[in-house]
């Protein structure tokens, strides 16, 4: 098993490297299988360009791994990441694929880095100079007593 393209699209299926805070980032990972292979889950690593980590998903979060379900040939996962999740900013995307069933190791694919977006704040007074990670919109409420 191995990743043999990755595709970014924004919601309205183009492809792009370039978004807004306020739109879905969708990405799409393609393997080639040529066995099956239990137990294998995917890693997947957000961060800035200057290395610090900033969001960590793998594909076993849920109780539905997709990686279980995949069959020999050509197979795509979906990542959607939701709006107002990552603050303004340049990110790389790493991927790693690992078993603890592998016959032959931990260790199944490591492609590394992948792919890089940059996310702009353009709805909000700060916009792009929002300190944090997260570009989450809280809501402010009067609260009458």
């Amino acid at each position: 098993m191995y990743l043999s393209d990755i595709g970014i699209f924004n919601t309205d299926g183009n492809s792009n490297s370039i978004f807004s805070v306020d739109e879905k980032i969708i990405i799409d990972l393609v393997f080639q299988i040529h066995s099956l292979i239990p137990g294998v889950y995917g890693y997947l690593k957000f961060s800035h360009l200057d290395g610090t980590n900033i969001l960590v998903s793998l594909s076993n979060d849920n109780n539905d791994d997709p990686f279980s379900k995949l069959d020999i040939g050509k197979s795509t996962i979906r990542v959607t990441i939701p709006p107002r999740t990552l603050g303004a900013g340049d990110y790389s995307i790493y991927l790693s694929l690992a078993s603890a069933q592998n016959l032959d190791g931990f260790i199944i694919d490591v492609p590394g880095e992948v792919g890089h977006f940059t996310l702009n704040d353009f709805n909000t007074m700060r916009g792009n100079d929002r300190e944090g990670y997260l570009s989450t919109v809280l809501d402010w409420k009067h609260i009458n007593q």
